[in-house]
């Protein structure tokens, strides 16, 4: 292997940083675009170390000079894999926060048409009521107490891409930094058995229970691709 064949690997690094510095995720396209980006980066990673292992093994240059290269080769293309998935986890933080609103607003809306729909039947009702067909009334009253309207749907954010056929997964991760210990513990939000404040336990309840904030404790998610 020749020193021009390195120098194609430690340049080709660099330009994948310089890119995903300027990658921008703000629609669909442009996610997928990036997850597809990120893939060749992790890739590129693994064909750095498959490019100088026989360098190394065979030590025709000096054996530190090449680590030297190798690291700084995988560590320019890490850091390009690191941004550009910050970047596609901010995209899919979004969605999951206007799904949420969208979510939200459409249960409001259902729940405003069902109120009105009860409105009408029991004003419909005191109408009958008044003229004395009690019969009717009772109906109306009835059907009021059975009047339901279902909330339009709101499509989930997809937190799998597809690229080239293959499926990516992006998947979800917490971060949970204690900051104060016995304000955590004071908020007695966890059961007995995370009272110690094990980092695993505590993880895996907020996770299960969909818990956003907690005091002494700061809670940050992120969505990390595999593959």
């Amino acid at each position: 292997m020749s020193e021009k064949e390195i120098a194609v690997y430690e340049e080709k690094a660099l330009t994948m940083l310089e890119w995903a510095k300027k990658i921008k995720v703000d629609s669909e396209i442009s996610q997928k675009e990036a997850v597809e980006f990120n893939s060749n980066v992790k890739a590129y990673v693994k064909g750095v170390e498959a490019f100088f292992e026989p360098l190394k093994k065979e030590a025709r240059l000096p054996w530190q000079k090449l680590c030297d290269r190798e690291n700084a080769a995988k560590a320019n293309a890490k850091e390009a894999s690191e941004i550009v998935g910050g970047k596609i986890s901010d995209y899919i933080m979004k969605q999951d926060r206007l799904y949420e609103i969208e979510k939200k607003k459409a249960e409001e809306e259902a729940r405003r048409a069902e109120e009105k729909r009860k409105e009408e039947l029991r004003r419909q009702a005191q109408n009958h009521l008044a003229k004395g067909r009690e019969d009717k009334a009772q109906e109306r009253i009835e059907m009021a107490e059975d009047v339901f309207i279902p909330q339009r749907i709101v499509e989930k954010p997809e937190t799998s891409i597809n690229v080239g056929g293959k499926i990516i997964a992006m998947q979800e991760h917490l971060d949970v930094i204690i900051e104060d210990e016995e304000k955590a513990i004071a908020a007695n939000i966890f059961p007995a058995h995370c009272m110690k404040l094990k980092l695993a336990e505590i993880k895996a309840y907020i996770k299960a229970n969909r818990i956003t904030k907690v005091p002494g404790l700061r809670i940050q998610k992120r969505y990390i691709q595999k593959g």
